[in-house]
């Protein structure tokens, strides 16, 4: 069992962000920006210590898997990810889908069936240890792990037909 995060998006909409242009395109690098803000470590008496601990005061602090502006403009003209960079790139995406999701859930020791998730057919590798896929509404409800969240689905189907979107399906992601 592991973690299960679900969210209520329509998978035209995920495949529209790998290689997204205009508006939408900006709109991804609005919530890329949100959810990785540069962390500014503040300076330090270590820094004092000599060149070996020394770094420009101010300067973000990443991760080696911390996804980075250059990842971002890759997955937005859909270019190819280096394997190297394809854990950071998923993450960058799960931000961007959490942003644009109608809705979201995560679940601690939850699993899925297996064979139930469908390919999201992106044009990025996989990474180990991360399942991606997604199902329909209706399937999804008789997932007992997802049944409590989708009790208000009803709400995102109408709204999603007011404001033009596509209807929600669940995109999970699965560690």
């Amino acid at each position: 069992m592991g973690e299960l995060r679900a969210y209520a998006l329509g998978v035209a909409e995920l495949r529209g962000v790998v290689g997204a242009t205009g508006a939408r395109a900006e709109q991804v690098r609005t919530l890329a920006r949100q959810a990785y803000a540069p962390q500014v470590r503040p300076f330090a008496v270590r820094d004092l210590l000599g060149p070996i601990y020394r770094r420009v005061p101010g300067a973000p602090v990443l991760r080696t898997d911390d996804p980075t502006p250059a990842d971002l403009e890759t997955l937005l003209v859909g270019g190819p990810v280096p394997p190297a960079r394809s854990a950071a790139t998923w993450r960058l995406l799960e931000a961007v889908v959490a942003g644009l999701a109608r809705s979201a859930v995560r679940l601690l020791d939850a699993d899925l069936p297996a064979g139930l998730l469908s390919r999201t057919d992106l044009p990025l590798p996989s990474v180990e240890g991360l399942d991606v896929g997604w199902l329909p509404l209706a399937q999804a409800a008789t997932v007992p792990a997802l049944q409590s969240w989708l009790v208000g689905s009803e709400v995102w189907v109408r709204e999603a037909a007011l404001t033009g979107r596509p209807t929600p399906e669940v995109l999970v992601f699965s560690t």
